[in-house]
């Protein structure tokens, strides 16, 4: 069976804005299938929410084609797309009622009133505010203000929510509440949702693919715990996460090519990473045995192994699940209770010019006599370090 044609389809799509030096978006191609939860990911000035307003009709674009079910949109207005569009700002109507915001979109779709009155009831009835039907905006709370905003998006059921950074202004409860309640939606609608986020623990939580932004170009597309796992390149790793990153050179490959063993300015022998796809792709053209990379590892990863030793430390043990451990020596910094787990803040040996890195201990833990200035030794497997 052929795989189903995606709902919407960026080919070849770039925006350049009057008087930049670089495109805002730069020749996106991106497939979005229908029912999907896409994130949008990525730092301020990176093109996700000009992607996002291109294809709402917002913004004009520059070069490309945008196809929704098949059909090229480029030219057609905003108003004849039948998107939803949740925006940070609520957008709503302060001098009409709850009620009459949701009821807009298909007042202006010209629908009888008695449709009007039950479609409304139902949205609302969704989103957990049919008490609040005859209340004004000023009269509701921030979350409550973002659910109305939600049920004027979904309320003419459009093939397609577009959110730009709907959660953004709330508070930390009030955000993982209103990500609960999307999620919810979602799944019970089965709507396809585009959703622009600079969060990445957001993008996260409520995704089944997210697309990383950098520079107008996607770096990585994939499912959460894939971007996570398996980064493609030194930028996913530190925007999705926390990352502990060094920069060494090569040393050397080993026989399969999925290990590579590099060097660190500063420090007595070698460590060992994953290889990873375009480095290896690279080591197989030119192998070229001083080439710049950059270690990297999540901190949950490490393990503190003890004191240091008086007589040093050699660089792999066999021990561990990959039947060896990376020991790097290093300094505690500063070490931070943070509820569920503890933060260990170290500066590593050879390291000098890196930040330091950061260590995630569980809660209950964290070994007995830490404190700043302790010499402590790091442990990571190979298979745990990703090499870029």
């Amino acid at each position: 069976m052929a795989p189903a044609a995606p709902l919407i389809e960026f080919a070849g799509v770039s925006k350049v804005y009057p008087g930049a030096h670089e495109p805002a978006v730069d020749r996106l191609d991106l497939a979005v299938a229908r029912g999907e939860f896409l994130s949008l990911l990525g730092p301020s000035g990176s093109g996700k929410t000009t992607c996002l307003m291109m294809l709402a009709g917002f913004e004009p674009v520059s070069a490309g084609t945008i196809r929704l079910k098949g059909v090229p949109i480029e030219s057609l207005p905003a108003h004849r797309r039948n998107l939803g569009v949740v925006f940070q700002s609520y957008s709503l109507f302060p001098h009409m009622t709850v009620a009459g915001n949701v009821a807009f979109p298909l007042q202006m779709r010209r629908r009888p009133a008695a449709e009007i009155d039950l479609k409304v009831r139902e949205a609302l009835q969704r989103v957990r505010l049919e008490p609040f039907a005859t209340r004004r905006p000023n009269q509701l709370s921030g979350g409550q203000q973002q659910r109305v905003a939600l049920a004027r998006a979904l309320v003419f059921e459009p093939s397609v929510v577009l959110m730009d950074e709907p959660l953004a202004a709330l508070d930390k409860k009030l955000r993982e509440e209103m990500q609960l309640e999307i999620r919810r939606l979602h799944r019970e609608l089965g709507v396809t949702m585009v959703y622009v986020t600079h969060d990445q623990s957001e993008a996260m939580s409520l995704s089944d693919r997210v697309a990383v932004f950098n520079r107008g170009r996607i770096e990585q597309l994939g499912a959460p715990a894939e971007l996570y796992d398996r980064p493609t390149g030194a930028f996913v790793a530190g925007f999705v996460g926390d990352n502990n990153a060094v920069a060494g050179r090569v040393a050397g490959r080993e026989a399969d090519g999925s290990l590579v063993h590099l060097s660190v300015l500063g420090r007595a022998g070698t460590v060992v990473g994953r290889c990873s796809d375009a480095l290896a792709a690279e080591l197989n053209l030119t192998p070229a045995p001083a080439r710049p990379v950059s270690l990297n590892i999540r901190p949950e990863r490490l393990r503190v192994l003890g004191a240091r030793d008086a007589i040093g430390i050699s660089d792999v043990h066999d021990v561990g699940p990959g039947g060896r451990l990376n020991r790097w020596p290093a300094t505690v910094v500063d070490l931070i209770h943070q509820g569920d787990h503890w933060r260990l803040i170290t500066q590593i040996a050879g390291g000098e010019n890196a930040p330091p890195w950061v260590v995630k201990l569980p809660a209950g833990t964290a070994p007995a006599g830490l404190a700043p200035g302790t010499a402590v030794t790091l442990g990571f497997a190979p298979e745990d370090a990703w090499v870029f």
